[in-house]
């Protein structure tokens, strides 16, 4: 059985849950809307690529509300789960900026600000709230 959450949620998870949620209702749309679209936007790339590509942005736009939910609960898989999927979206952030240099921006927002969520997410207290016990020499505060 999957750990439940221990304790009070921290103030930090609710933010982070509910960027994830709204980010994942963004992607959603995005994806959605991009496979309604005749003409491809990205790259100019031919229709099946430009399909696939909207089909794995609608995938992460349900990945994105999952993690929201189960970080939310404080469910164990779900501190796991979003440190690999804050890996995912830096890779995805650097491939997207090497491809469309005009998107810096993007990275300039979105590496600091995941690496705020890593950081957070190894904090004691939080750790616990999942049901993971803490680095060792940590203290809970």
């Amino acid at each position: 059985m999957q750990s439940q959450a221990q304790g009070e949620r921290p103030v930090g998870i609710v933010i982070i849950a509910i960027l994830y949620f709204i980010g994942g209702l963004g992607e959603l749309y995005a994806g959605m809307y991009r496979v309604t679209e005749i003409e491809p936007i990205l790259l100019a790339l031919p229709d099946e690529l430009d399909q696939l590509f909207a089909a794995l942005v609608v995938a992460a736009g349900i990945t994105s509300i999952a993690l929201a939910c189960g970080l939310y609960v404080g469910k164990g898989w779900a501190w796991p789960w979003n440190n690999v999927w804050v890996s995912v979206v830096f890779e995805w952030v650097i491939a997207e900026t090497i491809l469309q240099p005009s998107e810096w921006w993007v990275a300039a927002f979105s590496i600091p600000v995941g690496g705020l969520i890593m950081y957070y997410m190894y904090r004691p207290s939080v750790r616990a709230f999942f049901g993971k016990s803490p680095a060792r020499g940590a203290r809970l505060s």
